[in-house]
């Protein structure tokens, strides 16, 4: 496994322990996140604002069990490209499962832009209710 796959499955991992903080030292000072079109319709740039954004989305879950199923390592672009399926619970115990695609780009060997694609109508639906 290459370094740029092992750091955004490092990535998943703070995801899984809802541990945003653990993030810090793997994204750049400048990092973008994109998931606009989406319920949380991100569209940012900079550690400290995508630190609040993860560290505010993670609150909302007991638990997020992210399962990659396919990781494309894209060496000559430092992208690595991951589909997961994952299971969640959020913090009033709604249970439900999605799956996405989440597209890191990496820069001197930490994420720099982070692309969020995944089931939009399920996740409103979640939060509708």
């Amino acid at each position: 496994m290459s370094a740029n796959t092992d750091l955004a499955l490092e990535v998943i991992r703070h995801f899984n322990t809802l541990d945003a903080d653990g993030l810090t030292n793997l994204v750049t000072d400048n990092i973008k996140h994109t998931a606009t079109g989406t319920l949380y319709n991100t569209d940012l740039e900079g550690r400290e604002e995508y630190l609040a954004y993860i560290r505010n989305l993670l609150s909302k879950f007991n638990k997020c069990d992210f399962h990659p199923y396919n990781v494309f390592d894209v060496a000559e672009a430092n992208v690595v490209v991951v589909e997961w399926t994952a299971d969640f619970t959020t913090d009033t115990d709604i249970e439900w499962k999605s799956r996405g695609v989440l597209i890191f780009d990496i820069v001197d060997g930490k994420i720099d832009w982070v692309r969020d694609y995944f089931d939009t109508e399920k996740t409103k639906s979640i939060y509708s209710t």
